[in-house]
């Protein structure tokens, strides 16, 4: 089987998962490319009906995305005509977003709208969940390439080393406390995420692969400080010792589990 893996920076762990996994000789028999998209969001490319994949010629910045792409791939765009399965990763789904709002806003008493002191109600809450949802960008018309499975790997849950003080500051101590003494938002926030990946695949022929749950921490909202360490950029170079946004190869290895369980047995 052809997979073809396009991606942001967020495809990096899936890459290095994948070397990982052929240089234990524990790769199952796929031929398996990579596209990296580099700081580009996925919906300023399209598909062409040649079957390629690249950048959008409407989008402002075209000309821009596609210097970079060749840049990291001596291409422009990909072939997907001849490939079996896509992977596209690193769809923003806002949930992230979410938990940094969170994380500057005083909740003491969020549900408790008898508290002179809320700084935010379940309604606003729920006011900007749906606004984050509104923000969710489609991806383009993949419908010529439904025969075929197209997955989608979204990025993975801000780390849990932003809670710690000396990476996430007052925020993440901020956040911390509120999603321990608060149980209830870390559930929401959860929920939020699963609404999110459901409207990916009502919109789309996508269909999310979620995250590993060994990976998540127990609420649910966090990726474990194992799997978020040690991240490194498009280029193989580290990625910052505070980055909270991106995961290593560990985690792109327990992921492949997860998306091979997706694909037909070979």
């Amino acid at each position: 089987m052809k997979i073809s893996v396009i991606g942001n920076s967020h495809s990096v762990a899936i890459r290095k998962g994948w070397e990982a996994l052929a240089a234990a000789g524990e790769a199952p028999d796929h031929e398996v490319e990579f596209f990296a998209l580099g700081a580009a969001h996925l919906n300023d490319f399209r598909l062409g009906e040649d079957g390629s994949f690249g950048p959008d010629p409407a989008a402002a910045n075209a000309k821009g995305l596609a210097m970079q792409a060749t840049h990291l791939n001596d291409r422009a765009s990909i072939d997907l005509s001849h490939s079996d399965a896509v992977i596209l990763v690193g769809l923003n789904l806002q949930f992230n977003a979410l938990l940094r709002t969170l994380a500057h806003v005083n909740v003491a008493g969020l549900f408790d709208l008898q508290d002179g002191q809320t700084l935010l109600s379940r309604e606003t809450l729920e006011g900007l969940a749906e606004g984050l949802l509104r923000r969710i960008a489609l991806l383009g018309d993949w419908s010529a390439m439904a025969d075929r499975p197209l997955l989608m790997v979204r990025p993975p849950w801000l780390s849990q080393r932003f809670l710690e003080t000396g990476i996430g500051g007052r925020p993440g101590g901020r956040l911390e406390r509120i999603t321990q003494s608060f149980p209830e938002v870390a559930d929401y926030v959860a929920r939020y995420a699963q609404r999110a990946e459901k409207q990916v695949e009502a919109q789309s022929p996508f269909t999310v692969v979620g995250q590993p749950e060994a990976t998540v921490t127990g609420n649910g909202i966090f990726t474990r400080a194992a799997y978020s360490t040690g991240a490194v950029r498009l280029n193989d170079e580290a990625q910052p010792a505070h980055d909270v946004n991106h995961a290593n190869e560990a985690y792109g290895r327990l992921y492949w589990e997860a998306i091979l369980d997706k694909l037909p047995a070979v």
